[in-house]
């Protein structure tokens, strides 16, 4: 007789998992070895996010010294219609919109640091305090990231919503 025709057989899934006791944790060798591979890789990447967020916020500090060095090249392009206080406005703005992308860069270049060196601290010491730590790291990371997606498509969306309206102000017609 099948257990499915058996009528004395509960088939229900329980309602709550249980929990595993804190010491009973299985982590494979296989698992170890990936996290000890990704432990370098890491680390890499996250100096190299925050040397290059630092390169980011510098060259946006160049976008408002560059404002005096157009003013000698102005001269030249005010025959085509464009102005001084464009490329004011401009670097300014270009200025702002790299710094802003250096400091948005530097966050998650941190974590994913940190995550690396846990991860290599939990393997030279086996302290279950270290690996909580990484994964601690590894959420902040992915949170970080996806309130940053969700305000990108906000800005998105707005933009496209702005754009819309000053085509309209300014007479074109969609």
């Amino acid at each position: 007789m099948s257990d499915m025709m058996n009528q004395h057989c509960s088939h229900e899934v329980p309602s709550t998992l249980g929990r595993p006791k804190a010491n009973q944790r299985t982590f494979t060798d296989a698992m170890l070895a990936y996290l000890n591979g990704a432990s370098p890789w890491l680390r890499f990447i996250g100096i190299m996010g925050i040397i290059y967020s630092g390169l980011m916020v510098g060259g946006g500090l160049l976008f408002f010294f560059a404002v005096p060095v157009m003013e000698g090249i102005s001269d030249g392009i005010a025959g085509f219609g464009f102005s001084f206080e464009i490329f004011g406005w401009i670097g300014a703005w270009g200025g702002i919109l790299y710094m802003a992308m250096g400091i948005c860069m530097l966050i998650p270049s941190i974590y994913v640091h940190r995550f690396g060196a846990k991860i290599r601290s939990y393997a030279r010491t086996g302290e279950d305090r270290d690996l909580e730590q990484a994964f601690k790291s590894n959420k902040s990371l992915w949170k970080f990231c996806g309130i940053l997606f969700i305000s990108g498509i906000v800005f998105v969306v707005l933009s496209m919503a702005f754009g819309v309206l000053a085509m309209v102000a300014l007479g074109f017609y969609i």
